[in-house]
Order: structure tokens, then C-alpha cells, then sequence
């Protein structure tokens, strides 16, 4: 009886051992697929000598605060606190370590390196969280739906905070959800996540909603008191600026709450109310498809009372709630839906999957489809942004200057930025670096560039139509700067009315006295995050007399 009782253990322990093997492999290889595919355009932008500010206007001034801080002198607090102060930290070594002491290219390369190993993380631990909740193919589905995402694609080869945030947030979500065998350690290491994501980005500690409601029908107490606790010693260590300089931290904190609820100038006036606008943003950040049957996933766990999924379904509503009611309406703003959606996908194909009934395997199918990309997001338009991303040469900043001829006056809509096209190497200079320092920089071009600018230099504005008045050979402008402008010119509120007169006088002139040369759109230009890799820039040439 005792031999076949051992005889019986030894079987069930190999049994766990190959299962843990299968999903170890499993999740390995999703984080491979999601890595190389992110690692392809991931040194899009950089600074290099034809422009020597990276293409992506946040990248330097994340920089600069990261050189702030210098943990070997115990100096962990940069004076800036719109994010927290973990991803600056890991900038700062990480930076120095590979990234030739400190330099401004190399560290934003490392920076982005940094989030290609976020961003794929997320795949595997979407297949980690289903595993066992559905089929493998079905946890592999949703793996994949994370690793195809489009915005999340995009935005791992930033150094910016987004995708390091939401990686960290979810592995938080994953311990949340764990079975409750598992709970010696999951509250800690569900709290130690949420903190280090919230010492990333603040939303992260939204992942202290999932907790709360999968603990408390359940009465553990202990448990949730664990997160909570855990959460904000770890946020605390990794922003200290919260309390030793919690001055500034609140100033700083306070401006990010009524940045998000007083709008981002114009470059959102005109559009719909966030709840519409984010949907807009996830079928290009993940997929229609997709994001159909993510909810459609999220509801049936929800009707079906797996309690498991109660948190990740509240996280979302909250998180919902609050990106839908602000006026600020990035796509970044929605990505931590994208992995809550990704698991709803998963769940729903692993069910498909193993229906008695074949006819639910035409759900498979759609499925599929939205994973590929049909009829957006997904891999294709992963592809399609990493085609852009790995082509420096075919930047529209970069291949509109065929079209003008060096030595040629340019008309300029506004100050030159992230946005404006090679005409020289510092046109990306920041806007800390001052006006009169931008302008002396602007006589190495090759090109005669002309802007009106008033004797007060202060009381300059975008589309000043007297620049056309000094009749340049050529006027060039991006996407970035109609930005907003072209939706509300024909009746714009009341705030905006002064500028969009400006614009459509300017417009009125322009079209009159110059003929369209160049343009190149393209299908997701209207998202603000995604249009970074990709702007439409205008080339407007002078008629003949």
C-alpha cells in the first residue's frame, strides 16, 4: 500500500514538473516573439547627424532629469515628479552601465531596450495569468493579442514610462489573481509590482482596486493589508521624493490631476468625449477585433462569477472611468486596458476552442483574423509601424528635403521642433533650450528659413500669414502643427476661435498664391502617440507669377 502510494506521488510530482517545463517554454518563446518583434525599428529616431535631438519630444527631458539622479552619491530625488522616479533611476544606471557613461543617444537606446524587455514580459505574463484558468491555446491567444499590439509595439522602443508602467502593473494583477494556495507570498509580491509601478507612472496604483475586490468578498483581510501596505513602501523607496522633497513632489503631482482635466491645448479640441475617443485609440492600439472580444471575454468570466476576474474587470472600469472623463485622451492613457483586454480575449478562445459544439470554432477564426490585424491593429499594423520605424531614411522629416532644393527660402508655420523637418541639425532642439540660442542655431542651415517674428520676439504666434508676405519659395508644415486645427476651423469654440482665424487665413493665402508638392498620410495619423513615428508633413511651392 505505501509503494503504490509513493508509486502514486512520484507520478503526480512529474506530472507538475512537465507541466511547469511546457509553460516555462511556453511563456519563454512568447517573450521572444514579442522581443524581436520589438527590437526591430528600435533605434527609430535617435539622434544622429542629420538631427541631433531624438524624434520623440519626451525622450530629452526624461533624459535630463534621469542625469538628476546619481544613486552612488545617494541622490534619488530629480526635482521632477510628473512620474514617478523609478524608470528615471533605472535610466540613470542602466544608462551609464551600457550606455557609454551617460550619453544622451546611447541612454535613450538603453531606455528603449529597457521596455522592449517590459513590453514583451507582458505577453508571457498574460499566458502566465491564463494558464491553468483556460486552454493553452487559449492562454497563447491572449499572449499573442499583447505581443501584436500595436501601441504597445510602438511605444516599448520609447524611453518613456508608459510600457515600463503597465508591464509592472500587470504583474502586480497576476499575483492579485493567483490561486489562493499561493497567497504566502502573492500579497507581497502583488504589492512590491503596483508600487514599483506607481513609482513609474502614478495610475499605478489603481492595481489596489483589483486587490480590494478580490480580497474582500473573501474576507482576507490580512491579504489585502499586505498589498496595500507593501504598495507604498515600495513606492516610497522608489520615488523618496514624495517625502524628502514633498514641496515640489506635490506641485508637480497636483499639475499632472488638472493637466488631464483642463485638455492639452488644441490637439484635442474637437473631439469626442474620452469614453468615444479612447475606443478610437484601441482599435489602432490593439485591435476592433480584438478589443470586441476582449469585453466580450471580460463579461462571460464576469456573468459566469469567476471570482478571479472580478479585479481585473473593476481595475478596468475604473481605469475606464478616469481616462474617459479627462480631456487629455492619449493613447497611453488606455494601454493598461490593453493586457485586462488581452486576458478577456484569451479566456473567451480557450472556451471556443474547447466547445463540444464545431460551430463555435468560427469564433476561432475571427479570432485569428483580429490577431492578424483584420481590420486593424494587431500584427499588420505592427508590421506597418515597424516598416516606418526601420527606415530612418524614409522619415517624412527626412525625405521632404528632396523636394527642396538647398539655398531655397522656407516658410515656417511656428517654432521648429520634434516635428519640423531637417532643415538643420539642432531644428529638434527642446524648448528649455532658449529662443535666441534656438534662432542662432537655425543660421547653420543650408536653407533660408523665414517666420515672422515680431520686435518682441515674445509676441510671435503660429501661423503668422505675414511670414507669406516675405514670400518664401517653399512653406513646410507637419501634422503635428494643423494638429486639432483642421477640425475645428470651420466652427471653433470659443477659446480657440482666435487661432483659428489665424490658421484660416493663412490657409486662404496659401492655397492661392502656392501649389501642394508633397504630402504623406497615412491611416492612423489622427493618434497623437502613434503619429510620432510617422507624421504627414506638407510641401507647399510657390506659384509662378
Amino acid at each position: 500500500m505505501s509503494r503504490n502510494m509513493d508509486v502514486g506521488s512520484e507520478t503526480a510530482s512529474s506530472a507538475r514538473t512537465d507541466l511547469q517545463f511546457k509553460t516555462w517554454h511556453l511563456a519563454t518563446a512568447l517573450f521572444l516573439v514579442a522581443f524581436l518583434l520589438r527590437t526591430a525599428g528600435v533605434n527609430w529616431g535617435l539622434p544622429d547627424s542629420t538631427h541631433h535631438w531624438s524624434y520623440h519630444p519626451d525622450e530629452p527631458v526624461i533624459w535630463m532629469y534621469s542625469r538628476q539622479i546619481v544613486p552612488w552619491e545617494g541622490k534619488f530625488t530629480p526635482g521632477f515628479y510628473n512620474y514617478g522616479t523609478f524608470y528615471l533611476s533605472l535610466l540613470r544606471v542602466f544608462g551609464d552601465v551600457f550606455g557609454g557613461g551617460g550619453d544622451m543617444a546611447s541612454s535613450h537606446l538603453v531606455g528603449r531596450l529597457l521596455n522592449c524587455v517590459a513590453g514583451a514580459a507582458m505577453a508571457s505574463l498574460v499566458f502566465t495569468l491564463l494558464k491553468g484558468k483556460t486552454s493553452d491555446f487559449g492562454a497563447l491567444a491572449g499572449g499573442l493579442a499583447v505581443a501584436f499590439a500595436p501601441g504597445l509595439v510602438v511605444h516599448s522602443r520609447f524611453q518613456t514610462v508608459d510600457v515600463m508602467a503597465t508591464a509592472l502593473l500587470l504583474a502586480g494583477l497576476v499575483f492579485v489573481t493567483a490561486p489562493k494556495s499561493d497567497h504566502k507570498i502573492s500579497p507581497w509580491m502583488a504589492g512590491v509590482f503596483f508600487g514599483l509601478s506607481a513609482g513609474t507612472k502614478y495610475t499605478g496604483l489603481l492595481g489596489l482596486v483589483a486587490a480590494a475586490v478580490v480580497f474582500v468578498p473573501r474576507k482576507m483581510w490580512k491579504d489585502l493589508s499586505k498589498v496595500v501596505a507593501t504598495t507604498f513602501v515600495t513606492f516610497f523607496v522608489t520615488t523618496p521624493g514624495a517625502l524628502l522633497d514633498s514641496g515640489k513632489f506635490w506641485k508637480d503631482f497636483s499639475y499632472e490631476v488638472t493637466h488631464s482635466s483642463q485638455g492639452h491645448g488644441l490637439v484635442f479640441a474637437g473631439t469626442p468625449p474620452g469614453f468615444v475617443y479612447h475606443l478610437f485609440n484601441l482599435s489602432i492600439g490593439f485591435g476592433t477585433l480584438l478589443t470586441i472580444l476582449g469585453l466580450a471575454g471580460l463579461g462571460a468570466l464576469a456573468w459566469k462569477k469567476h471570482a478571479w476576474a472580478y479585479g481585473l474587470v473593476a481595475f478596468a472600469l475604473v481605469e475606464y472611468a478616469l481616462i474617459g472623463r479627462a480631456e487629455v485622451k492619449f493613447m497611453r492613457y488606455a494601454f493598461p486596458l490593453i493586457p485586462v483586454l488581452a486576458i478577456g480575449f484569451g479566456w473567451l478562445v480557450g472556451e471556443l476552442h474547447g466547445h463540444s459544439n464545431k460551430r463555435y470554432r468560427l469564433g476561432i477564426v475571427v479570432a485569428l483574423l483580429g490577431l492578424l490585424g483584420v481590420p486593424d491593429g494587431g500584427l499588420r499594423t505592427s508590421i506597418l509601424s515597424s516598416s516606418f520605424m526601420s527606415s530612418p531614411a524614409l522619415d517624412p522629416r527626412q525625405t521632404v528635403l528632396s523636394f527642396v532644393p538647398a539655398g531655397s527660402t522656407v516658410g515656417l508655420v511656428s517654432d521648429p521642433w520634434f516635428y519640423t523637418a531637417n532643415f538643420y541639425p539642432e531644428a529638434g532642439s527642446p524648448r528649455w533650450v532658449p529662443y535666441e540660442k534656438r534662432q542662432e542655431l537655425m543660421k547653420a542651415s543650408k536653407y533660408h528659413l523665414v517666420q515672422h517674428i515680431p520686435l518682441n520676439p515674445d509676441e510671435r504666434f503660429d501661423w503668422d500669414v505675414r511670414t507669406l508676405d516675405q514670400k518664401p519659395n517653399y512653406v513646410v508644415f507637419s501634422s503635428f502643427e494643423t494638429e486639432g486645427l483642421q477640425r475645428i476651423a470651420s466652427d471653433p469654440p470659443a477659446q480657440f476661435k482666435l487661432q483659428a482665424d489665424r490658421y484660416n487665413e493663412f490657409v486662404s493665402r496659401l492655397t492661392k498664391d502656392y501649389a501642394l508638392l508633397s504630402d504623406e498620410p497615412n491611416s492612423w495619423a489622427f493618434v497623437h502617440d502613434m503619429m510620432y513615428i510617422h507624421p504627414t508633413v506638407w510641401v507647399w511651392k510657390r506659384k509662378a507669377p
